[in-house]
């Protein structure tokens, strides 16, 4: 469907709503847009995204005929003025990187806040044909998150159609709108090739209990929204880098878990079988560690983990790959068991500032 809004010379929205509402040549146009019933569909996304020039019908101010605007020039342009509201600026920067990725919004190069730990691993890429979409698991989910009038079922579609209409070798063909949603989900993050530190964070049961893919919720919509916070300073980097094997690659902070870690944590979860799982872990102490992307001991929340086999000699020798290339092997391997959130000791021993791990 989407191909034939890409072929089109143009893109005419007429909606009831936005007929009505008289045209204003600021931010009122812009913000009547966003709010309007036909920007809550899913597919709108990506419409948008696939149309080469939109234009919006709005009701004439002078009376008469109604106008015709155009989205990118007349209506999300003077929004974006210096000194235009707020509110009408954060609205243009959202549609204006839906349309083009011509914004700055959630991208990794705008987390200036971020900075590599002085001790970790610097990873040498060897390049590879590269199939990474410009979205992130943070765009896609602000994106699609709040359009309500939409099934879940075609969330999942659309939010891979999205990544597929803007990666370097687009390819209608990578993944299958039949399949479960939780197997399209594992073909966006691979595509995509990374997530956020705090998107890590959730408090879902995991596709399987161990080995790839142990840490990702069944669904892409699993990991949450909230995913950057500008406040937040991540002493280890800004993204967890997934590899085509399903295993989760990045550097962490790794701290002991303490005698008391059951008075101390409490399980972040949403279902009781992970619950119940946490608990066994934090009461059990044996092989399992606290990984933090923070050095700071306040209360947090810290995956939990737990120490496995470390790689035999030919393992260490191979690398991974991953949607940007091919990187070393992790120092340190671990077992996802979940989330938890509370508070360490003062005297918490870090064992390992910025290790290069793999859950």
């Amino acid at each position: 469907m989407h191909d034939n809004y890409k072929k089109a010379k143009h893109t005419v929205v007429f909606d009831l709503e936005l007929a009505d509402f008289k045209w204003t040549g600021d931010g009122h146009s812009c913000l009547a847009l966003a709010l309007s019933t036909w920007f809550s569909r899913g597919w709108t996304a990506l419409e948008l995204r696939s149309s080469e020039s939109v234009k919006v019908v709005f009701k004439n101010p002078n009376g008469g005929r109604r106008v015709l605007k155009d989205l990118d020039s007349k209506i999300v342009q003077p929004s974006m003025h210096l000194y235009a509201h707020p509110g009408w600026k954060s609205v243009a920067e959202h549609i204006r990187w839906l349309r083009r990725n011509q914004s700055n919004f959630n991208r990794p190069s705008e987390y200036p806040d971020f900075g590599v730990f002085p001790g970790s691993i610097a990873f040498t890429v060897t390049p590879i044909e590269s199939q990474r979409s410009d979205f992130t698991i943070d765009s896609l989910l602000s994106i699609l998150e709040p359009r309500y009038t939409c099934w879940a079922r075609d969330r999942i579609i659309i939010a891979a159609l999205l990544v597929g209409t803007n990666s370097k070798t687009p390819d209608q063909t990578w993944f299958d709108p039949e399949q479960p949603r939780a197997d399209i989900s594992r073909k966006i993050l691979i595509k995509i090739g990374s997530i956020s530190y705090h998107s890590i964070f959730h408090d879902e049961v995991p596709i399987f209990e161990s080995g790839p893919w142990s840490w990702c919720p069944p669904s892409l919509f699993g990991f949450g929204s909230r995913a950057y916070s500008p406040g937040s300073v991540y002493s280890v980097g800004a993204f967890l880098s997934v590899g085509t094997d399903g295993h989760l690659y990045g550097n962490w902070n790794v701290f002991e878990l303490p005698d008391d870690a059951a008075d101390r944590l409490r399980p972040h979860a949403s279902h009781p079988h992970l619950k119940s799982r946490i608990m066994v872990a934090l009461r059990e102490h044996t092989n399992f560690y606290l990984l933090s992307a923070r050095e700071s001991r306040q209360i947090s929340k810290y995956l939990l983990a737990k120490a496995t086999e470390q790689y035999t000699n030919d393992q260490k020798s191979k690398c991974w790959q991953g949607a940007g290339g091919y990187f070393p092997p992790p120092a340190k391997v671990f077992q996802y068991v979940g989330i938890v959130i509370g508070q360490l000791p003062p005297d918490a021993e870090c064992i390992a500032h910025g290790q290069n791990c793999r859950l």
